[in-house]
């Protein structure tokens, strides 16, 4: 989540952004890819934070009583009287349960709309501290959090509509917030200037994270994606990750002199942009927070409060200097699309996007994956719990049951001008029960000469896969034509004696668990 407030807003279509001449859908921009200026803002003011919800768009600017809205991130009309309070400047704003709730940063003024931003209400007093910041929405209430508590130490608040307020003490300052996977996260600086981070289901009652790589500085922004959490250093190039909150795992870096100041997740993306204006205009982007690659160029505007709506990221900048426009990227092309071929015992077949598949208990299953943007592929992985195991670094599904069902998933990251194939390709897998082979395949059928040997199983070959005994027999040309024998150590052989048919079957049964299907295998042999 940016620090100045979550928020949306609705895709936009550009006109002109096509191939022209070739006949061809355009595949030219993901989001983070390409940025461009939003229409005039209804007055000229330091827009600090926005936020979309209900279909609309709203902004709220710092040190006066405008704000704006939006039907789409693009053309914006005046909205109403926002609450005036001395250096408001607005921290958050965030939508929930059919209405904005805003919170100042340097007062304990509130306020909230039920009208869609078209008027404001004053909302009851927030707790004092000296300066409140990001706020968010889950879980049926907002939580806000301050970057710089009072003597209290009442940093945290929550809300059930905005306009009451109950605190909730703790020792930190804290800068980011988040909310996925039904928890609330908070990261900050606690007392000896540390990293920390902190998990809450309400807000109210907290807990705090295990430690934090030392040299990450938790006063930057947090977002929630792809089932994880993201940081970014406040005044590095590093990153973090934690899939609950708690543990948290060194990310990737954006490179020696640059930072991210501000993150937005959708599209499958991370995307964050460089802050200003002193430093150069620049945007990132990740699937995961481990690796980021670098998008287009924004305005030199910088930025601390970046959202994301359906298929447009859109930045309202802080830069201490008025203006009537904000910038915004938005996904233009057509998608990648990702072509699977699965290797399953040696026999490769194409997997279609949400096609139903069996897979054997026990089958290591090779996945081969490719897009038309050449672009890196994400997965395969496990999109909802089941009796599978995904290897993304080998591309392999092992399936551990022989039954019940899973869902495995990859997306493309999109480039050379395709959108991110995010959270769309899916393959539904059935867990069945395996089928057993014999460790040592028998020679196949055919003509022999009397005389010679047919080795079944040999001492360190015998047996099925699945551990099981084979009892072998013989069908026809019993004792004049073939021969069974068997040592004590479990090999068996076929003695070829005389000339005739002889056929051979050997059985395995099912496990006790019921995890491998039974086999029958069959030999014929014509003895000459």
């Amino acid at each position: 989540m940016s620090r100045l407030g979550k928020g949306f807003v609705s895709a936009i279509t550009l006109v002109g952004l096509v191939l022209a001449g070739s006949g061809a859908s355009s595949a030219l921009a993901a989001g983070g890819d390409a940025w461009f200026e939003t229409r005039t803002l209804p007055s000229t003011e330091t827009w600090m934070a926005v936020a979309y919800g209900g279909g609309v768009f709203v902004a709220l600017a710092d040190g006066s009583d405008a704000t704006a809205f939006s039907p789409d991130g693009i053309d914006w009309y005046p909205g109403g009287t926002a609450t005036t309070v001395d250096s408001r400047n607005v921290q958050g704003v965030a939508y929930g349960n059919d209405r904005f709730v805003a919170v100042a940063s340097e007062s304990q003024a509130t306020m909230w709309s039920d009208d869609l931003g078209r008027t404001w209400q004053q909302g009851g007093p927030a707790p004092a501290v000296q300066s409140w910041g990001p706020i968010a929405f889950g879980n049926g209430r907002f939580v806000a959090v301050a970057q710089d508590g009072n003597e209290g130490n009442t940093v945290t608040m929550w809300s059930a509509d905005g306009a009451s307020w109950n605190p909730a003490s703790m020792s930190d300052d804290l800068y980011g917030l988040a909310f996925g996977n039904g928890v609330f996260v908070a990261m900050g600086i606690g007392p000896d200037d540390d990293a920390t981070a902190y998990t809450s289901v309400d807000g109210s009652s907290w807990q705090r994270s295990q430690s934090l790589p030392s040299e990450f500085n938790a006063a930057g922004t947090l977002e929630f994606g792809n089932g994880r959490f993201v940081a970014v250093d406040a005044f590095g190039p590093g990153s973090v990750w934690s899939n609950d909150g708690q543990k948290w795992f060194p990310g990737g870096s954006v490179g020696p002199g640059n930072q991210i100041a501000s993150l937005a997740f959708g599209q499958g993306r991370f995307v964050g942009v460089q802050p200003g204006p002193d430093m150069d205009p620049m945007s990132w982007w990740s699937m995961d927070g481990t690796a980021w690659n670098p998008g287009g160029t924004p305005a030199n505007m910088g930025g601390f409060s970046l959202t994301y709506g359906e298929d447009v990221f859109l930045n309202a900048a802080f830069i201490s200097r008025p203006s009537n426009f904000l910038t915004y990227s938005q996904a233009v092309g057509q998608q990648d699309v990702i072509s699977t071929e699965v290797n399953l015992n040696g026999v490769t077949t194409a997997w279609a996007n949400g096609g139903r598949y069996e897979v054997p208990y026990g089958t290591t299953a090779k996945l081969s994956m490719t897009s038309p943007s050449g672009g890196p592929i994400n997965g395969p992985y496990v999109s909802a719990p089941g009796p599978c195991t995904a290897d993304s670094t080998n591309n392999t599904l092992q399936v551990n049951a022989s039954s019940g069902s899973c869902v495995i998933g990859v997306d493309a990251a999109g480039g050379q001008g395709y959108l991110p194939s995010y959270q769309q390709v899916k393959y539904y897998v059935t867990a069945v029960p395996g089928n057993q082979v014999p460790r040592l395949d028998p020679r196949p059928s055919g003509t022999l000469r009397r005389g010679q040997t047919v080795h079944l199983e040999t001492n360190s070959l015998n047996g099925t896969n699945a551990g099981m005994p084979i009892q072998w027999k013989t069908l026809a040309g019993k004792k004049k034509v073939c021969v069974l024998e068997t040592t004590p150590k479990g090999a068996t052989r076929l003695l070829l004696r005389g000339p005739g048919k002889c056929k051979v079957q050997g059985s395995a049964a099912r496990d006790a668990n019921g995890n491998w299907n039974p086999v029958q295998i069959s030999r014929s042999y014509k003895v000459r």
